[in-house]
């Protein structure tokens, strides 16, 4: 059955609720403290994830900015990255060879106790490994980083540019670091995946997705009628009977 995974709000907030949503993180914050910026520099900081199963479609990233960065408004970018051959490595799953799929410009947003601002992002299907990060210039010695300094920083990986000219192609980075080999922690950096369908059942054929209303069964009989594919709710080819079947029961069972 397909489920829906819904942004409530589509602008940066804190604490969005979705449904149906798997949080890929590598730390659980609990131990969490601000880094400085080791340079003046652009700064590039994020996590490696591997994909998991029915929730390959990203639609949010939450970050933990360090409780003393206090330019609220500051451009930011939100980078979904695609590992196109896990590093044949697992013990590293360096991203610097990884392929920028989705980059949506948004604004720093401050939060009390330094807990994660989550950002609506472009959606993005990934698979297998991944690499979830956050752009930004930096200043030396501001405060800008949120780490979790108790979980070892492998998945962890930054990158440093000069100011004002973000290298948005990885591996061309002047610098490029994984936390454990400099001794920090792991990078409060997370990632909202969605099963890769946005409907929630088969009758969940038109937007808004998550709602089952008048414009399903439009679509529904418009589809049958005209003899169209999206109609053909068994997959078997033939719009029948069954068809009409599975979409009345569907339609009403509701969404989760």
């Amino acid at each position: 059955m397909r489920r829906t995974c819904t942004l409530f709000t589509v602008t940066a907030a804190v604490s969005l609720a979705h449904a149906g949503t798997f949080v890929y993180a590598a730390e659980d914050g609990g131990n969490s403290d601000s880094s400085l910026s080791t340079f003046d520099a652009n700064a590039t900081w994020g996590n490696y994830f591997i994909a998991e199963p029915g929730h390959e479609r990203i639609v949010a990233v939450r970050v933990a900015l360090a409780t003393g960065f206090t330019d609220a408004g500051q451009p930011l970018n939100l980078l979904v990255y695609q590992d196109p051959d896990l590093d044949n490595d697992p013990a590293t799953f360096s991203p610097a060879d990884a392929v920028l799929v989705s980059e949506t410009d948004s604004a720093a947003v401050l939060t009390p106790d330094g807990e994660p601002a989550e950002y609506a992002i472009d959606p993005v299907i990934v698979t297998g490994g991944f690499f979830v990060a956050v752009n930004m210039d930096a200043l030396q010695f501001e405060p800008v980083f949120r780490q979790d300094f108790f979980e070892p920083g492998d998945s962890s990986w930054t990158f440093y540019n000069p100011v004002g000219t973000p290298h948005l192609d990885l591996g061309s980075s002047l610098f490029i670091g994984n936390n454990i080999d400099f001794g920090t922690g792991t990078w409060v950096v997370r990632a909202v995946g969605c099963p890769p369908s946005p409907a929630c059942n088969p009758a969940d054929l038109a937007e808004p997705f998550g709602v089952l209303d008048l414009l399903d069964v439009q679509v529904f009989v418009a589809g049958f009628v005209g003899q169209d594919p999206i109609a053909d709710l068994t997959g078997d080819g033939v719009l029948d009977l069954f068809d009409l079947q599975k979409f009345v029961t569907s339609f009403t069972s509701g969404c989760p």
